[in-house]
């Protein structure tokens, strides 16, 4: 009967130990998630700037070519 009850005990800690381990994996994997997102909108921001920059360039060089 002791022998049972410490098969059953190691069962009980492993799977306590892999939940744990699935936590911290999805809790990763959301922060990861959340950074990538981050730096999707930081992208576009700066795509976007440098759009409008490059919109002033060319008007800027059109201006300067009809004067």
């Amino acid at each position: 009967m002791k022998n049972r009850g410490m098969v059953l005990l190691t069962a009980l800690l492993f799977l306590l130990v892999m939940l744990l381990m699935v936590a911290s994996n999805l809790y990763i994997s959301q922060l990861s998630m959340k950074s990538a997102q981050a730096a999707q909108q930081q992208l576009q921001l700066e795509y976007h700037a440098l759009q409008q920059h490059l919109s002033q360039l060319s008007g800027f060089g059109s201006g300067g070519a009809a004067s």
